[in-house]
């Protein structure tokens, strides 16, 4: 009688890759006041939906990287929910199950969270000036990315 013997091999660990962001949280609404201020006063108003999410986008972008910023991304659970004015953005490998339940939690590990710098003081600095209410600074897994 032959007995057969399977080795179990182990799978690699399934990873993905994931953008962070590192910046100031903004609500809808601050984020439209302040993209309409930005815009001057002849500018049609711009409402805190999705519909107008890009334009609100956009022109935060155009702020925060007059200060040396990278721009601004969308966060939450939806186009136009959050905004996040941003001084770091970079790509990371997860693990797969970290990421998931780091994502669910909204809890970035903290070895991958940015450290304020010199380009956050400018970003923060931007917000104050202007008015526009916001978190402290905080790293964030972007779940609407868009390039910059």
């Amino acid at each position: 009688m032959s007995t057969t013997t399977t080795t179990a091999v182990a799978s690699p660990p399934r990873t993905t890759v994931q953008s962070l962001r590192g910046g100031f949280v903004l609500s809808a609404e601050a984020a439209c006041r302040w993209a309409t201020d930005l815009r001057g006063p002849d500018a049609p108003s711009l409402l805190p939906d999705e519909y107008h999410s890009l334009t609100i986008l956009g022109t935060i972008i155009v702020a925060v990287q007059k200060v040396g910023g990278v721009g601004c991304g969308l966060h939450g659970t939806f186009a136009g929910d959050k905004y996040v004015a941003c001084s770091h953005h970079q790509k990371k490998v997860f693990d797969v199950g970290l990421h998931e339940e780091n994502l669910v939690s909204g809890v970035v590990p903290p070895s991958y969270q940015f450290k304020p710098n010199e380009v956050t003081a400018r970003v923060e600095k931007l917000l104050d000036d202007a008015g526009v209410e916001h978190s402290e600074f905080r790293t964030v897994f972007s779940e609407h990315y868009r390039e910059w």
